[in-house]
């Protein structure tokens, strides 16, 4: 993800960069699993839809 973030936009990056930012520990765990996450949810979201339009 961090090499396309030099390419192109990616909410999924920010939103890692954002929260890293934010955050006073050192530990970055349980930044990287909500970021998966949001990807993963995203992901799912496409398939979805793309399902939905191969369906109508």
């Amino acid at each position: 993800m961090e090499t396309i973030k030099a390419t192109q936009p990616c909410y999924i990056t920010d939103y890692y960069d954002k929260k890293k930012r934010s955050s006073n520990s050192q530990g970055y765990k349980k930044i990287i699993i909500t970021s998966v996450h949001k990807l993963i949810a995203q992901c799912l979201h496409l398939s979805n839809m793309i399902n939905y339009m191969i369906t109508t």
